[in-house]
């Protein structure tokens, strides 16, 4: 998998890591924002498997969960004048990664 991120958006360094309480994704334009652990329940990912998904996160803004989703914050728009680019090798993968 490879995404690309709006680094001006970002402004720091993000982290590779599994989930922790308070995760949540940006999920619209709007800003909307879904919990992770709803967000894993409705995509039906089993609960043992929930802790070996691999998220880029921003402090506790998921900005990719690795093979599932990429949220809103910073993707990449017109106006976008530094890109972020991520490249995961291995792992699973599961027809909806957008």
């Amino acid at each position: 998998y490879t995404k690309w991120f709006d680094y001006d958006i970002i402004k720091d360094t993000v982290e590779v890591r599994t989930r922790r309480p308070g995760d949540y994704l940006v999920i619209d334009t709007a800003g909307n924002r879904q919990k992770l652990k709803t967000f894993f329940i409705n995509e039906k990912i089993p609960h043992q498997k929930r802790d070996q998904i691999w998220l880029i996160a921003k402090e506790s803004q998921i900005l990719w969960v690795i093979g599932y989703r990429m949220g809103h914050t910073a993707r990449i728009t017109e106006q976008t004048r530094s890109i972020l680019e991520i490249s995961i090798y291995g792992g699973e993968e599961h027809g909806r990664d957008n």
